[in-house]
């Protein structure tokens, strides 16, 4: 049995997830893996039980990456769930980009012969 702490409340939609080998604990001096969202670690005494840190989201920057590093803690993010939101949106922009265009070339205005003599003409 592996013992997680969550230092941020997690949704049960993403931890019905873990399979039967994870138990959530409160004590996060008895966990052996964490799991972060936005709460900063860099203050925190980091248990020898610890083996892991996770990190729900982007960035590592609320995680004392140099105290893991000397204690042999592994820590990662939420990768894959990143990339596919940036492509998602890197989608939706071209498809916006790609419809204003297209708006654009049907009410753009076709040049006509201007006589400028008779514009200027005084």
């Amino acid at each position: 049995m592996f013992n997680l702490n969550c230092l941020n409340p997690i949704s049960d939609f993403g931890l019905k997830n873990l399979t039967g080998d994870f138990k959530v604990i409160d004590d996060v001096n008895d966990a052996e893996g964490i799991l972060v969202r936005s709460a900063s670690m860099h203050e925190m005494e980091l248990s020898d039980k610890l083996l892991c840190v996770a990190r729900a989201g982007a960035g590592v920057n609320n995680i004392p990456l140099d105290k893991c590093a000397e204690k042999g803690i592994v820590v990662f993010m939420e990768f894959i769930r990143i990339i596919r939101n940036n492509c998602d949106m890197l989608m939706r922009l071209i498809n916006d980009i790609l419809e204003a265009s297209s708006m654009g070339q049907a009410l753009a205005i076709k040049p006509e012969k201007v006589d400028f003599a008779q514009v200027f003409d005084d």
